[in-house]
């Protein structure tokens, strides 16, 4: 127990216990240290190695005395450069005669310059690794005749392209179709699309209206038409159809037509072209796919 002390008012009234250690418990020794590893380096002492003047790799036995190589093993790849680091070879362990001395084959990777200015004694040696080789050769790379621009940027206009269908107006006011069933060789999008005004257009004031249809469907959600006044007459005259939205998509094998509308004033002549704009989304596509997996690629080896 403890024990109680004469203290003023301001001591503790008793003295804690004393911590006494018990015995140490039994438990494993520390073990031995361990061998010192060798460095993975060291230099050659030989007289000056001369790359062969033939490409590589070359299979003769090239032996070179080295101040150790202990450290190396067969098969190992080793590269050996100059004191100044611009110029080396990258070699093959094929035997280790002794501590000091190993026979070598010249591998000719990358960087390695066939018929090398000699590789002085004092050159350093230190392993290297294999050189990726790939499954199969790279293509040859492409010559691009098509007076482009390359850009890291695809433009908007990949795979757009145009169809005209001209029309010729005879009289009358039934309805008639320009164009009836043209099939598409490739999935698409209709755009956009205008009449020119090639032939002075004849006939009362009014005009004429024509629509789109892909298959039997009209194009676009709200249907997408051209009005042709006869104040459009003069030649050269531009005149745009109505926005295009939505129901403007076809398959390969899909076809389109182009109907002038029952209804509207009798032009007794003139002629023109409907040019629609459409976009080829096969290539489209195509190019899109390309460049994801191009991406895909960069970003693999990146």
């Amino acid at each position: 127990m403890a024990a109680t002390l004469d203290c003023t008012p301001s001591c503790c009234a008793t003295v804690p216990p004393t911590q006494v250690p018990g015995p140490e418990g039994e438990g494993g020794l520390p073990g031995d240290d361990g061998t010192n590893g060798q460095n993975a380096f060291t230099v050659l002492t030989s007289e000056d190695l001369v790359l062969p003047a033939a490409a590589g790799p070359v299979t003769t036995p090239m032996v070179v005395t080295v101040a150790n190589s202990s450290w190396m093993a067969i098969g190992q790849k080793l590269i050996i450069s100059d004191p100044n680091g611009t110029d080396w070879g990258t070699f093959e362990v094929l035997t280790i005669p002794n501590s000091v001395s190993v026979t070598l084959e010249w591998l000719d990777y990358t960087g390695d310059v066939a018929g090398l200015t000699p590789l002085a004694s004092g050159s350093q040696v230190s392993a290297s690794g294999t050189q990726p080789v790939l499954s199969a050769p790279l293509p040859t790379a492409f010559t691009d005749n098509s007076t482009g621009s390359p850009s890291n940027t695809i433009a908007a206009g990949v795979g757009v392209q145009t169809i005209e269908i001209p029309h010729t107006f005879i009289g009358g006011t039934a309805a008639v179709e320009s164009v009836t069933g043209y099939v598409m060789p490739y999935k698409f999008k209709i755009l956009s699309w205008v009449f020119v005004t090639e032939v002075l257009l004849v006939g009362a004031a009014g005009s004429r209206v024509a629509n789109l249809e892909i298959n039997s469907t009209d194009v676009g959600t709200v249907p997408s038409t051209v009005t042709i006044p006869i104040a459009n007459a003069a030649v050269g005259t531009v005149t745009a159809g109505t926005a295009v939205a939505g129901a403007n998509t076809g398959a390969a094998g899909d076809s389109i037509s182009l109907e002038i509308a029952n209804g509207g004033t009798q032009f007794t002549a003139g002629s023109g072209t409907f040019i629609i704009t459409v976009a080829n989304m096969d290539t489209s596509d195509a190019i899109a796919s390309l460049a994801a997996h191009i991406d895909d690629l960069i970003a693999a080896l990146t």
